[in-house]
């Protein structure tokens, strides 16, 4: 009986060592997040990720993505494109 209690004091104290640890990485995620601009959560996600070292894990993650939702090979109907908006004349000075 006195093993299981001492594993199990270990255990919690390994788990906050764990959490303590981690508190420098969610702060820094969180920040991330509420960074002001108009990146959706997934793409503040994934730069974040790729900021800290999870640039391998990205790559892996797109390429199977892309794999499984190719693009079409075609090219759109020239309707479909949008078109550039004339430049504006100047003003005579």
């Amino acid at each position: 009986m006195i093993r299981r209690a001492r594993r199990r004091r270990v255990r919690r104290w390994i788990a906050a060592l764990v959490l303590v640890a981690l508190i420098p990485a969610g702060v820094s995620y969180e920040r991330a997040l509420v960074y002001p601009g108009n990146a959706s959560f997934v793409v503040r996600t994934v730069e974040w990720v790729r900021d800290h070292g999870g640039g391998p894990l990205v790559d892996i993650a797109e390429n199977v993505y892309y794999g499984l939702k190719a693009p079409p090979n075609t090219a759109p109907a020239a309707g479909a494109l949008p078109t550039a908006a004339a430049p504006a004349a100047a003003a005579p000075a």
